[in-house]
């Protein structure tokens, strides 16, 4: 199958922050192996940034350093550092700001046919009017990069961010780690939710920083609400972590000394980031399973998309309070991927908390169809790939899509927990008919 390398112009804030490998054993089930999960594939750009040191500046303020070397900061990175180091105490006794005041260059986020996102998606090359920088954090030296035109309080919003990923790194990061089994980290869903976690918190405190020292200017969470609804679905992926992460945040805690809470109590799963008050709701059963017994079709990688991923990708196409909407009643998926040689076939099964949602969905989906593909002989097709829509049960809905082969011979049978995929016998367009559990 082909890859898309989808262009992304960053002028503004921050990208590419650190994330975690996962580890610890209680998390939603996790019936699919490892694959391709979106917090994998959207970093986008290196951790290693060129910088000339031209000057070196040190202040002590009590047992912290800050040192910054490179290219001239319009911002003074010591009140910053120490409004970090007062909100998230802990051992760290000097960090390190390397500045390059460069132009910003278009960077590459680089994905393979392993999502509908990639599949719809077009290379978007958007900026934000304010200016700002790309700031690449890590657990040593924050790296700095920014525009010319970029303005003050934006470097200084972005910096706060970066610097909290500092503190975020010593220790802090291992309390959500026993929460979560590997399997699931590895899934989008489960990546989504770390990325909220990791991206959302030092959101959370630059947001903080803000509103207590830049009354004036709009914080980080601000900048990013003011432009999300045109945002397509690369930039949402993108920056879902910091904007919809932050919004977590600020309905969990009432200020940045609770987030080692969060970090010991996090969610498990992105429909409890987008819904606090759902904490003590566990994901609806759902086992889907794969009869290759008869067919020439293997099966690949499996996956669980999760809410937020089905929200981002309706949201450009139908606005953003349609697609949440049409997303809010996700109970479980699983997504199954089929291959048979460059072939490839994917049955996303969706399982809804009630017929009603169920239903929604399965309206708002079509409505996506509509807009993005040519409806055909009952299906949908789009750039070389098959679409099609079955509602097998009255609380699932399952979405076929790929080679046009597999969509049109796949049947499917089960009730609202349990289905099965079958795939065609041989690769040949055969119009299929649901079997209703």
């Amino acid at each position: 199958m082909r890859r898309l390398v989808l262009a992304l112009v960053l002028l503004s804030l921050l990208a590419g922050c650190a994330g975690f490998d996962g580890g610890g054993t209680t998390a939603p089930t996790a019936e699919p192996t490892a694959t391709e999960s979106d917090a994998g594939t959207q970093t986008t750009a290196s951790s290693q940034a060129t910088t000339t040191t031209i000057a070196t500046h040190t202040a002590t303020t009590g047992s912290l350093e800050v040192d910054v070397r490179g290219d001239e900061l319009p911002v003074d990175a010591r009140p910053i550092a120490e409004y970090v180091q007062r909100v998230q105490p802990s051992n760290v006794s000097s960090v390190t700001v390397t500045v390059d005041r460069r132009n910003v260059s278009a960077v590459a986020s680089e994905g393979g046919t392993s999502g509908l996102h990639y599949v719809f998606a077009r290379p978007e090359v958007t900026s934000f009017p304010a200016g700002g920088g790309v700031l690449i954090g890590s657990g040593g030296p924050v790296n700095v990069m920014y525009e010319p035109n970029a303005s003050e309080s934006v470097i200084a919003n972005v910096l706060a961010h970066e610097l909290s990923h500092r503190y975020q790194s010593d220790g802090r990061r291992e309390l959500l780690l026993d929460e979560f089994g590997r399997e699931y980290l590895q899934t989008t869903d489960g990546g989504d939710v770390q990325r909220a976690l990791v991206e959302g918190g030092p959101t959370y405190v630059a947001d903080t920083y803000a509103d207590e020292h830049l009354s004036n200017s709009p914080n980080l969470s601000e900048e990013i609400t003011a432009r999300w609804d045109d945002f397509g679905i690369v930039r949402r992926v993108l920056w879902s972590g910091h904007y919809l992460g932050a919004a977590y945040f600020h309905q969990r805690i009432d200020s940045p000394q609770g987030l080692d809470e969060v970090y010991a109590d996090p969610p498990r799963t992105t429909e409890q980031v987008l819904h606090p008050e759902r904490d003590d709701e566990p994901p609806r059963n759902l086992s889907v399973s794969a009869n290759v017994s008869a067919s020439a079709w293997e099966t690949g990688r499996r996956d669980v998309r999760g809410e937020l991923y089905t929200r981002i990708l309706l949201g450009p196409a139908l606005g953003s309070d349609r697609a949440a909407e049409a997303a809010a009643g996700w109970g479980m998926d699983r997504e199954l991927v089929f291959f048979q040689d460059s072939d490839q076939g994917h049955a996303w099964v969706l399982r809804w908390d009630d017929a009603a949602n169920a239903t929604e969905f399965e309206g708002a989906f079509e409505e996506f169809l509509d807009r993005h593909a040519n409806a055909t002989d009952g299906r949908w097709s789009h750039d070389g790939y098959a679409f099609d829509l079955v509602r097998v049960s009255d609380e699932t809905v399952i979405v076929l899509w790929g080679d046009a082969g597999f969509v049109d011979g796949a049947t499917v049978a089960g009730d609202d927990g349990s289905i099965t995929v079958t795939p065609p016998t041989a690769n040949e367009s055969v119009r299929r008919v649901p079997v209703l559990g």
